[in-house]
């Protein structure tokens, strides 16, 4: 075991030394010393899942972050001359020039135009009414589309319905950008674990060496683990990198765990995507299954690490479990955010620390 330094290119070994050298200002041993636990613990069992490769790629489809589409949309109300803004301060006005009539509270009416309700198309707050021109009341359901509701009440009211038109578009424009396609990447080539915070496309993290991250040493702590794969969607123009070299230039990543008992992302950056971490999980498992013979369950499930939760399985049964994770040098992502998703090894009564 440990064979794979070898089958690096010669190009890569001169790539990667020049990037050690650039950023280590210490005297250091050789690349094939460097990479000997890299070598060791990837040709575990990683390697031989990714089909003796150190890297795959494909083209999927996927959900833009909710977040994204939020600061989108937020960026229109905020611009002075978009009609989002518009609209917002001309219906803001009417409501609180017809705040007596409408006969409700102008903060929960004005709550209609919040930027995270438009984009999850939905009223979360408490049901309510409104007072109709008629006098017939409307009805503010829990659960409703807010752009529906702006929409009546504005016709009711007879409140500008060009601008209400004009705004309804900015918006839809917002949502119709939710499908993106991508070039989506896994890797355990060594070099992916050195530069996983280092890009071109103005982001970065504790883990990055040209700064240098407190985290920086993480990097080759997660290279040299048998469980960790580094996954990343392409920019469309690569990297540069010292010697005159081109890389990847990651415009999110995420690290995922590989254990036949579970299969789990730790933490996106710069921003988190559900929808990615998911086509990340399945494509994980499907190389598992047909690479290694190792067994899961279907689909995600969220969970929150060191919790005990239950989780139904495809055989039907409730199971209930824990996943814990331990790192040294590298800082430790679960639990920083709300909900991880993973998909679970067959028969798994209760997971080890990994």
């Amino acid at each position: 075991m440990g064979e794979l330094y070898d089958k690096l290119s010669a190009d890569d070994i001169k790539m990667m030394s020049k990037w050690v050298d650039s950023k280590v200002t210490t005297n250091h041993a050789d690349m094939k010393t460097l990479l000997r636990e890299w070598d060791y613990h990837k040709s575990q069992y990683l390697y031989k899942m990714f089909g003796s490769q150190f890297i795959l790629n494909k083209k999927i489809e996927y959900n833009k972050p909710m977040s994204t589409l939020t600061n989108d949309l937020r960026d229109k109300f905020n611009d002075y001359n978009n009609v989002c803004n518009q609209f917002r301060r001309t219906f803001d006005r009417f409501l609180w020039e017809h705040r007596v009539e409408l006969g409700y509270d102008y903060d929960l009416l004005q709550g209609l135009m919040d930027v995270d309700r438009l984009i999850n198309t939905e009223y979360n707050g408490d049901t309510f009414y409104v007072n109709g021109p008629d006098g017939k009341p409307v009805k503010v359901q829990h659960g409703c589309k807010p752009m529906r509701l702006i929409s009546k009440i504005c016709r009711l009211y007879g409140v500008d319905l060009d601008m209400l038109t004009a705004f309804q578009n900015e918006v839809s424009m917002v949502l119709n950008q939710k499908k993106l396609t991508g070039d989506l990447t896994i890797s355990i080539h060594p070099m992916d674990y050195m530069t996983m915070s280092e890009n071109e496309c103005d982001w970065s993290s504790c883990m990055n060496w040209s700064e240098p991250g407190c985290y920086c040493r993480g990097t080759v702590e997660m290279m040299n683990s048998c469980c960790v794969v580094v996954a990343y969607l392409n920019a469309k123009d690569q990297m540069t990198v010292p010697g005159g070299y081109r890389w990847s230039n990651k415009k999110w990543r995420e690290l995922f765990i590989v254990d036949k008992g579970v299969i789990t992302g730790v933490k996106g950056y710069p921003y988190q995507n559900e929808d990615l971490v998911k086509i990340v999980n399945s494509w994980l498992r499907d190389l598992a299954v047909a690479n290694l013979g190792w067994e899961y369950d279907e689909n995600s499930i969220a969970y929150k690490p060191d919790h005990n939760f239950s989780y139904t399985a495809d055989d039907g049964k409730v199971h209930e479990t824990r996943f814990s994770f331990s790192t040294n040098t590298m800082y430790n992502d679960f639990g920083t955010i709300d909900n991880h998703y993973a998909i679970v090894g067959k028969n798994l009564e209760d997971i080890r620390c990994i």
